[in-house]
């Protein structure tokens, strides 16, 4: 899709985007992100960088959530699954959604 128009035409896409970018609206699967950075962690060290803020099942729905929508992906080594985010340009765009947050709000004089 070389075109702009037919990206905004093209309705599966933007709807599988819009689903996508849905995971960010909850601030404990920005720090699951955040926590993972470019590593691949189990279930429990993503646990323990979040620190007593979820609990293991509430932990596993965002992970499976994250995952279903293509933002992570796992593997089950043992009684263990580690995760990862599927793309470094996933961390990369919400670095420069963090980066414009900032200049928006020196705009605004804060």
């Amino acid at each position: 899709m070389d075109n702009k128009y037919e990206l905004i035409n093209h309705r599966s896409l933007c709807e599988i985007q819009a689903d996508f970018c849905a995971v960010f609206t909850n601030p404990v699967r920005i720090r699951i992100i955040l926590a993972l950075g470019k590593d691949e962690l189990s279930v429990g060290e993503i646990q323990d960088k979040l620190g007593v803020e979820t609990t293991l099942p509430n932990l596993s729905q965002h992970l499976r959530l994250m995952r279903d929508r293509m933002c992570l992906s796992c593997r089950k080594e043992g009684k263990n699954v580690y995760y990862r985010v599927t793309s470094p340009l996933f961390l990369e765009a919400m670095s420069l959604v963090r980066e414009g947050i900032k200049d928006a709000e020196k705009l605004r004089g804060k």
